[in-house]
């Protein structure tokens, strides 16, 4: 038997694949001048789901992702970013 805080622990914990498949996405939406800054940027869901998205930017800022569509499979990506999130270095 598990405890429940053990549970939810491990729904957090991610395999090295896992791990790296995060990063890839996050690498497609971060400020590539500053991983922590805000994000907004424009994705291609024909390459990543707005699913993925969200799970990496949940993962590497503690913020939640915006999206608004544009057209066809172009979405624009909008988060507060690690800095100015809960668990950012404000």
């Amino acid at each position: 038997m598990k405890f429940p805080a053990t549970q939810a622990l491990e729904a957090f914990i991610k395999t090295e694949d896992e791990q790296s498949r995060l990063q890839e996405v996050f690498s497609q939406v971060q400020n590539p001048e500053d991983w922590r800054a805000a994000i907004d940027t424009e994705i291609d869901t024909n390459e990543t789901s707005l699913a993925e998205v969200t799970e990496a930017v949940i993962f590497y800022t503690s913020t939640c992702p915006g999206f608004k569509h544009i057209s066809g499979t172009k979405y624009r990506v909008r988060a507060t970013g690690y800095r100015m999130g809960p668990a950012g270095d404000h």
